[in-house]
């Protein structure tokens, strides 16, 4: 019996050094992903200004020049929202798209920030954060989803990652056509 009791502690503790090392390794993984991707609050996010005002005053920027308003909801928080905020400054064609027909706001919805943004636009962060609502000059929303695709092939190599062609390919088509800007 005694001997039973000593296999059996001996087993537990091999049991809860695997479980520890295992956390520790997900641990180790989840703060590399945080890392890489969340570098500081993006520069775009301005928490002392009034966001209804920014939002108000791409508007006019995107009516003057024949562009979309691009709001993108997210978090500080918010691995996957720091990704895609990457990729929109990294990637140089989404870079290029969004700077020729987008005026783009980022929304922060950390700690309940702009609750009233976030309820004037459908309460995006209830969904999966990050999200986007992209707009015409006239403030009626065209888009209202989540474009943060993840790239399966990089998850199923362990790898965080969104796929920048769907991204880019959202972009494209809800880009204002040219001749838009005379109708």
């Amino acid at each position: 019996m005694k001997m039973q009791r000593i296999i059996s502690v001996a087993a537990l503790a091999v049991l809860t050094a695997i479980a520890a090392g295992l956390v520790w390794r997900a641990a180790i993984d989840s703060q590399s992903l945080a890392e890489a991707t969340i570098v500081a609050t993006p520069p775009h996010i301005d928490q002392s200004s009034d966001t209804l005002k920014q939002i108000s005053d791409s508007l006019v920027i995107a009516k003057r020049d024949n562009k979309r308003v691009l709001l993108q909801f997210g978090s500080r928080g918010c691995s996957w929202c720091h990704l895609l905020h990457n990729l929109f400054e990294k990637d140089e064609r989404i870079a290029a798209e969004l700077k020729s027909d987008y005026v783009v706001v980022m929304v922060d919805v950390s700690d309940g920030n702009n609750k009233s943004v976030d309820d004037k636009y459908g309460t995006p962060r209830h969904n999966s954060l990050p999200f986007t609502v992209i707009m015409d000059a006239d403030g009626n929303q065209l888009l209202t989803q989540n474009i943060a695709f993840a790239d399966q092939d990089a998850l199923s190599h362990g790898t965080a990652r969104v796929a920048p062609d769907k991204v880019l390919d959202v972009l494209k088509k809800w880009a204002p056509k040219k001749d838009d800007h005379d109708a």
